[in-house]
């Protein structure tokens, strides 16, 4: 093997590496985003559990927690960015009749007042708890 030949599988082994560790980056980072998909869909299950009138802690900031009662156990409201809303109220459904489709959803875009938060928040710490006595 000549010093050419060297160089150019030189060169191969780091642009395979390279390739590696940005393939093992995106691997956590796929790993992150199932995890805090996992949290909204847990938070979602126990939002559906949720009647009218509940008592519940409702986050007003990044670890900050107000006493609330739930008035409408299945409309959310999520942001959309801009100062924006959107209402999405779900349809419960029995269990024999949700087959592939979990929920029915309509929405509704409304102007929300803009609050800046110090730090972004989880899905786990933005979802609703029952309220302990």
């Amino acid at each position: 093997m000549n010093e050419d030949e060297t160089r150019e599988l030189y060169v191969e082994y780091r642009t395979l590496t390279e390739q590696l560790q940005q393939i093992q980056q995106y691997l956590q980072e796929t790993g992150e985003n199932m995890g805090e998909v996992a949290n909204v869909i847990a938070a979602l299950d126990e939002f559906s559990r949720l009647n009218t009138n509940d008592k519940i802690f409702a986050p007003i900031a990044n670890g900050i927690f107000i006493d609330a009662r739930l008035t409408d156990p299945q409309t959310v409201r999520m942001n959309v960015g801009g100062g924006w809303s959107s209402r999405r109220a779900s349809q419960r459904r029995s269990r024999s009749s949700q087959g592939s489709a979990r929920n029915s959803t309509s929405s509704k875009r409304e102007r929300q007042p803009t609050r800046r938060r110090s730090s972004p928040g989880s899905a786990r710490s933005s979802r609703p708890s029952r309220r302990r006595p």
